[in-house]
């Protein structure tokens, strides 16, 4: 993802578009030991956002398969039991073996493009990075503003409070779309009703 997010940055830095670039009186760079390359600092925060939004994107066609074949893996889970056979015990077989051999029966079954099935709400998910990468880059500025800290310190803490953020996001947009935040505070923190976080998915 990293490698994406370098070349839409450097797309978007010689674009010339001042949507995407900072006031020269705004750059605050971090040193060039920092994890992005010091001529991409003159990008906005904005910038960095539609970057990491595009990063995001492309790297969704790669994950998108992954995502899938690991789901059904994790989900045959109740395949692995004993079940009673007449008199003796015997284990259930699962449906697939491992990775590949749920990618083959995937594609023998569906067709070679139902491995991308879900890409759409993969996609849903890492338009959030474009709230990542542009508060990364807020959070980098500022504490290079603000604070003494030294390069790695500000990338730690940079890095550390955007992924941070980002997680929450996710984290109110599942619980909104399936159980309901209210819900939630109910279930975890009040707790009059501890079933309350299930609720929503026997509907």
């Amino acid at each position: 993802m990293l490698g994406s997010l370098s070349n839409y940055r450097q797309i978007l830095l010689h674009s010339g578009n001042e949507l995407f670039l900072s006031p020269p009186t705004a750059r605050t760079p971090p040193e060039s030991d920092s994890i992005t390359e010091k001529a991409d600092h003159t990008l906005s925060p904005f910038g960095h956002g539609i970057a990491g939004m595009g990063a995001g994107w492309t790297v969704s066609f790669i994950a998108s398969p992954i995502e899938h074949i690991k789901a059904r893996l994790q989900t045959q889970y109740h395949r692995a039991g004993h079940v009673a056979s007449g008199s003796a015990t015997t284990v259930a077989p699962v449906k697939y073996t491992g990775p590949i051999d749920c990618a083959q029966q995937i594609v023998r079954n569906h067709g070679f493009f139902k491995l991308w099935h879900g890409l759409q709400s993969t996609l849903i998910f890492r338009t959030f990075f474009f709230f990542w990468w542009s508060s990364y880059d807020i959070f980098s500025r500022t504490l290079a503003k603000r604070t003494n800290m030294s390069t790695p310190a500000i990338n730690f803490w940079a890095g550390g409070l955007s992924a941070q953020g980002l997680c929450l996001q996710h984290l109110y947009v599942l619980v909104e779309c399936f159980v309901g935040f209210s819900c939630l505070i109910d279930a975890f923190w009040r707790k009059q009703n501890e079933t309350c976080i299930y609720s929503k998915f026997q509907d």
